[in-house]
C-alpha cells in the first residue's frame, strides 16, 4: 500500500545478498495489518528464511493522528469493498473501543485482545517451523574510537 516502497520480491533479494556476505540478517514483519497482510506470514517468514534470514520480529500497524486518515483514505481507494472490515479487524487487535493506536510506550508496537493473540500465535507456530533464533544482541560498541581532529586545509599552507 505504501507508494514506491520496494517490492517483497526485492526485499527478498537483499537478504538473500547480505546474507551470502555473512551478515546476520532478520526480518521485522511490520506493519501488520489485521485483515489485510497476517495470513501472509506464515509465507513470509518461510520465504524470509530461504533467503538467508535467521531471525524475525512483528510490528502492529500503528495509525496516529493524521497517518490515520491518510491510511484509511488509500485503503479505501486500493480495497473499496474490504476497507471498512479491514479497518474495525485493526481496532479489534487494538481491544476494540474503535482505537487504532495505542501511544504507550512498550505497548504501541503490539496489538491486545482476541484478534492480536491469534495474529501473535500465528507467527509464534512460523517462526518455530521456519527455526527462527532470537534477535541478536547489538554489536560491541567498546571498540569505537572518535577519529583524531584533523587541521583544516589551511593548515596545509
Amino acid at each position: 500500500m505504501e507508494p514506491h516502497a520496494p517490492t517483497p520480491t526485492r526485499r527478498m533479494k537483499t537478504i538473500e545478498r547480505l546474507a551470502r556476505a555473512g551478515v546476520a540478517v532478520g526480518i521485522n514483519a511490520s506493519p501488520i495489518v489485521p485483515g489485510l497482510n497476517d495470513g501472509e506470514l506464515p509465507e513470509l517468514l518461510r520465504e524470509a528464511r530461504d533467503a538467508g534470514a535467521t531471525f524475525a520480529n512483528r510490528t502492529m500497524v500503528r495509525l496516529p493522528g493524521p497517518v490515520k486518515e491518510v491510511f484509511a483514505e488509500r485503503l479505501r481507494l486500493l480495497l473499496p469493498l474490504k476497507a471498512d472490515k479491514i479497518m474495525r479487524q485493526i481496532e479489534d487487535a487494538r481491544g476494540g473501543g474503535g482505537r487504532l493506536n495505542e501511544s504507550r510506550f512498550g505497548e504501541r508496537m503490539k496489538g491486545s485482545g482476541v484478534r492480536w493473540r491469534m495474529i501473535e500465535d500465528l507467527f509464534a507456530s512460523a517462526w518455530q517451523r521456519c527455526g527462527f533464533r532470537p534477535m541478536p544482541p547489538p554489536p560491541e560498541v567498546s571498540t569505537f574510537r572518535r577519529p583524531q581532529r584533523v587541521k583544516g586545509q589551511l593548515e596545509l599552507f
